[in-house]
């Protein structure tokens, strides 16, 4: 059966009324604060219209709507923003929950607590044994790392770590596939996989990535190690990836506090990961950092941002790419930071160059000194970087409706079946 969506969705509760479309009761209810500082008729993505790789995207999640096949990937790729995973959480939540049979699983994670940093409160991570850790934004150290932008190591054989998700999630993440990121070489331990479900198979389908099936779904897992020789030395963990076999969309996040753009050149595995999750979508919020500093260049940052663009359609050359434009912010809490309006102007020009699409947030939410106002709303932290809880509610729901104004010209654009 054909579903067509009602045009011109421009607030969520707009959708939920079109009862003819969506009659199930969805968790959350679907309506954006209204607040007179934001710039709601800016928030749209800015896909060229025919930009064939967005367009296939749409394409993609519309057979996954009107026939309940398919699984969608989607990538972000951030700072502490992401870490922290609460607007993000906000995106995966909304489009799991749009209507029954969208949820493909919790996707990438990273176990965060085991490097002794913050980690998102939608899992947790438990762990044995001794280990270290080394980042992306630590430019004198000498790691081999991937999406995640962080690694872990132990020497230990006896080590472990423990994801478990806690009761009170938007989503009930289970699974039955466990996919397994970490540095291969000839001294690294052996790993495997324990939780309720029993492992029916093993498969190693690209060097550094090992996915275990599993007989039935489970929504907790213990990561173990074994040495099978005398020459192996150590593990590195570089990520998880927790998958079903059903249809849906998966958001896959991975971000690390401080990062900046070259803090993800750094990460020589990166492609070859975007790949093995077979990204069908890849949304880059990079530039707060790179902008927080008296001493910002943008040519530099523009040169830095077109060589990870490169790397990524070289790796997964038939995918969207979304950029997102960085929050306005302050500098040292004391200062308004012009940079950003020059992260603007460079975002804006690349996605033209490449054909990515672009999300105009710092626009949307008001522009230069906006994140006072923010802040005077409880929406914005003390250090006027970052966001309450409610802050980064709000731009997660500002972010799904700006897709859904994308997706809803589609369907108006698309040929009656």
């Amino acid at each position: 059966m054909s579903v067509r969506l009602s045009s011109r969705i421009v607030l969520f509760f707009s959708l939920i009324s079109a009862t003819s479309v969506h009659s199930q009761s969805l968790e959350f209810p679907y309506e954006i604060p209204e607040y007179d500082f934001i710039h709601y008729d800016s928030n749209r993505f800015k896909f060229e219209e025919d930009n064939t790789f967005y367009q296939h995207f749409l394409a993609k999640f519309s057979r996954l709507i009107s026939e309940g096949s398919g699984q969608i990937s989607v990538v972000h790729i951030g700072g502490s923003h992401l870490q922290a995973d609460i607007y993000t959480e906000r995106i995966r939540s909304r489009f799991q929950t749009f209507q029954p049979g969208n949820n493909g699983g919790r996707g990438f994670i990273f176990p965060y607590s085991v490097a002794r940093t913050n980690n998102p409160p939608n899992y947790k991570v438990g762990y044995t044994g001794r280990w270290s850790a080394c980042k992306n934004t630590q430019e004198k150290k000498k790691c081999r790392l991937g999406l995640s932008g962080i690694s872990v190591t132990t020497t230990d054989t006896a080590a472990s770590i423990t994801i478990t998700f806690p009761a009170g999630n938007a989503v009930f993440y289970d699974f039955n596939r466990v996919r397994i990121f970490y540095l291969a070489d000839s001294i690294s331990y052996d790993c495997s996989v324990i939780s309720p479900a029993r492992v029916t198979g093993i498969e190693r389908t690209r060097p550094g990535c090992i996915t275990f099936a599993l007989d039935s779904y489970s929504d907790s897992l213990i990561f173990s190690l074994e040495k099978t020789s005398n020459i192996q030395q150590r593990f590195t963990l570089l990520g998880i990836s927790l998958e079903t076999d059903d249809p849906g969309l998966i958001y896959h996040t991975a971000g690390v506090n401080g990062a900046k753009i070259p803090s993800f050149l750094r990460c020589s595995l990166l492609p070859d990961h975007l790949a093995g999750l077979s990204a069908d979508l890849v949304v880059l919020s990079l530039g707060t950092n790179d902008a927080y500093t008296r001493h910002f260049n943008p040519e530099i940052y523009r040169q830095n941002y077109d060589t990870l663009i490169r790397r990524i359609r070289t790796a997964l050359p038939e995918a969207a790419i979304l950029l997102t434009v960085p929050n306005d912010s302050y500098l040292y809490r004391r200062y308004t930071n012009p940079n950003t309006e020059k992260v603007r102007e460079v975002i804006l020009d690349l996605g033209r160059e490449h054909h990515c699409g672009v999300w105009d947030f710092y626009g949307i939410m008001g522009g230069l000194n906006s994140i006072i106002v923010w802040q005077r709303f409880g929406l914005a932290k003390r250090d006027r970087i970052h966001f309450t809880r409610k802050g980064y509610t709000l731009i997660g729901d500002l972010f799904f409706n700006a897709f859904l104004k994308s997706y809803d010209d589609y369907i108006d654009q698309r040929p009656p079946d």
